[in-house]
């Protein structure tokens, strides 16, 4: 004995749906994949800039960051010292707030946020870019894959003017 089905399920409707699916699978692994693209390797401009990495930094107190290049940016804690940060996947080129909530930078651990300050209102609503604090998840699971120490401000902007003729 044999099921039939009627309106708009008969025909070839599981073909269709197996078709849709597996769609649906691949788009969602090719998306993934891309996401995490944490392969290990850095671009090529990052060791022609000659840097030594460290593992980690211990007992960092963010102090500000300046943009560098479509994966890093350049940090400074409060003893002045500078660091230039890769990360692993691509980041917003235009970032005007970083978190750093961890004591000691880890190349391969360490989490920061990225994102834009949004001044807020009494009633908890963002009025744009201006003091206060900013949300953004999606750039707050960024992890350090690399820190390179800066010798002074002269190295840091050859580095950077370098990184974004190379980018």
């Amino acid at each position: 004995m044999t099921k039939s089905l009627s309106g708009r399920h008969a025909g070839n409707s599981g073909g269709v749906f197996r078709i849709s699916l597996s769609l649906v699978a691949s788009a969602f692994i090719a998306t993934y994949s891309l996401a995490s693209d944490d392969s290990g390797e850095l671009p090529k401009r990052y060791s022609q800039l000659g840097l030594e990495a460290v593992e980690e930094v211990l007992n960092f107190r963010y102090r500000k960051f300046r943009n560098a290049d479509k994966q890093s940016i350049i940090v400074r804690n409060s003893a002045r010292d500078s660091y230039l940060i890769v990360f692993g996947q691509p980041i917003p080129l235009r970032n005007s707030a970083v978190v750093i909530n961890d004591r000691n930078l880890r190349s391969g651990n360490t989490r920061v946020c990225l994102g834009e300050k949004q001044q807020t209102n009494i009633s908890g609503r963002s009025r744009g870019v201006g003091g206060g604090f900013f949300s953004n998840s999606r750039n707050c699971k960024l992890r350090i894959q690399t820190i390179y120490p800066l010798e002074n401000m002269k190295q840091e902007n050859e580095v950077v003017k370098f990184l974004r003729e190379n980018d």
